[in-house]
């Protein structure tokens, strides 16, 4: 079965607001409200190998939000709490679908008060091969020969 972006994105939402049920989880047109709010983009990569097999990447940043305090500073002792407990929930392994994935590395960096998450998926799929319907007979003729199957 081909994993699609839209299969890891509902993982990753499902993730988030488990563990983070008070922040919002956006993937595009974050709609600000003051709250503490999760945003994520997905860069694939996709390598194929033959016809069948797909070498697949999925670069997957997570940039968390937190809301300002009364003077318009972020608290980086939660940004740094945060980073650890997202470590704990993609890696060592991460779960989506029928797939268990290892993830390896996850990169932390936090950049104007914003935590960045960084981390990679990668898999390979197979697309299913329609079967065709095969031709019944040839005829060949080489060097004036009528040739058949048998020959």
């Amino acid at each position: 079965m081909i994993m699609t972006l839209r299969d890891i994105k509902r993982a990753i939402i499902k993730s988030l607001n488990t563990n983070y049920p008070t922040y919002k989880v956006f993937f595009d047109n974050v709609q600000t409200s003051g709250k503490p709010y999760f945003y994520v983009t997905m860069m694939p990569i996709v390598d194929s190998v033959d016809r069948v097999y797909s070498d697949r990447q999925i670069q997957v940043d997570i940039t968390v939000v937190l809301a300002e305090d009364k003077d318009g500073n972020v608290n980086r002792t939660e940004l740094y709490d945060i980073a650890e407990e997202l470590d704990g929930i993609f890696r060592p392994v991460y779960h989506v679908l029928d797939r268990y994935f290892t993830v390896l590395e996850a990169e932390q960096t936090i950049v104007d008060d914003l935590l960045h998450y960084i981390f990679e998926l990668r898999f390979t799929d197979a697309t299913e091969q329609k079967e065709m319907e095969l031709m019944a007979e040839i005829g060949l003729t080489i060097n004036r020969r009528n040739l058949t199957e048998e020959d």
